[in-house]
């Protein structure tokens, strides 16, 4: 579900520049009309983006936190060879969100592509990337249903509201609840984490060339993204979170610096938590004493289980 939706975000590439023009995409109109994260394609095949350094950059320099995300197509090389022209292109730079593999291809790409081009740029990068794929996408993969390897991914969920009157601005009021995900998000109660919600953004509004934009929304809360992504103005120094690859559904949050003293709640994957102390607390293993909705206590600070936000 989605049942806050405060921020606006988008996806380009080089389709909002119009190259009959010097210019390219204006980042700080998009900035202040209220885009607040942007994925930019960076590569695609053996290719990299004509427009991606460009777009990179004058993000950056708007301050629009930034992910970068890969489309995937066989026809023109490996999941390896793939996965290396993407990487290549953005460990220079990871910005700020994680980076993303775009599957939308329906008979040419298999569950081995996408899981060995997620694996190899998880080892590389300091995110767990993201899967953007489509309802139709993923679930006519043969073995898709049973693929649960894929929810240590955070998804991107590509569905637009067909309701909405084009050109979108912002985050509608009548935008749909929530978009369905595929069988296996489903099947484990597994919502999106980012949505493109529609394909008919007022492009000229948010300073691009074209005319169509894609408009995604984060599901959250604001103050949920600024712990996400902790360079747009949050201190990282001050909360850590539960890994969304701990090695169980779930990490006991303690009374005590002790194992099992009792315990208050318990704490699921990729949820963050306010430090109360800086540093790690001695005990019989090393914690993070920490704050979350209310109660405060201590979580394992074990490098299989939580990490500091960065």
């Amino acid at each position: 579900m989605f049942p806050v939706k405060e921020v606006l975000g988008a996806d380009v590439s080089l389709w909002q520049d119009n190259n009959a023009t010097p210019e390219k995409m204006d980042m700080q109109q998009a900035k202040d009309n209220g885009l607040e994260f942007i994925f930019i394609k960076a590569s695609q095949g053996f290719a990299k983006d004509p427009d991606f350094y460009d777009n990179w950059e004058n993000a950056k320099k708007a301050g629009i936190p930034r992910g970068a995300y890969h489309f995937a197509d066989k026809n023109y090389g490996t999941a390896k060879q793939q996965a290396e022209n993407f990487w290549n292109t953005i460990s220079f730079d990871e910005g700020e969100l994680p980076p993303v593999l775009d599957f939308e291809a329906r008979d040419n790409i298999g569950l081995s592509f996408i899981k060995y081009f997620l694996e190899y740029i998880d080892e590389r990068s300091k995110f767990t990337p993201i899967l953007y794929t489509g309802e139709d996408f993923w679930n006519r993969l043969i073995g898709s249903a049973d693929a649960d390897w894929v929810l240590k991914y955070p998804l991107w969920m590509a569905y637009p509201d067909l309701t909405l009157q084009s050109p979108v601005r912002g985050i509608p009021s009548n935008l749909m609840d929530a978009p369905p995900v595929p069988n296996v998000w489903k099947n484990n109660n597994v919502p999106a984490l980012f949505w493109q919600f529609t394909w008919v953004g007022d492009g000229t509004f948010y300073g691009a060339e074209s005319k169509g934009f894609d408009l995604n929304v984060f599901n959250g809360t604001k103050a949920d993204f600024d712990i996400m992504c902790p360079n747009d103005g949050v201190d990282e120094d001050k909360y850590v979170r539960t890994l969304p690859n701990m090695p169980s559904t779930h990490l006991r949050f303690r009374t005590k610096p002790k194992m099992y003293p009792g315990h208050t709640l318990a704490v699921g994957k990729g949820v963050p938590m306010k430090l109360v102390e800086p540093h790690k607390i001695p005990g019989d293993i090393d914690y993070w004493h920490v704050e979350l909705d209310g109660y405060v206590g201590f979580v394992s600070a074990g490098s299989t289980w939580t990490e500091r936000c960065s």
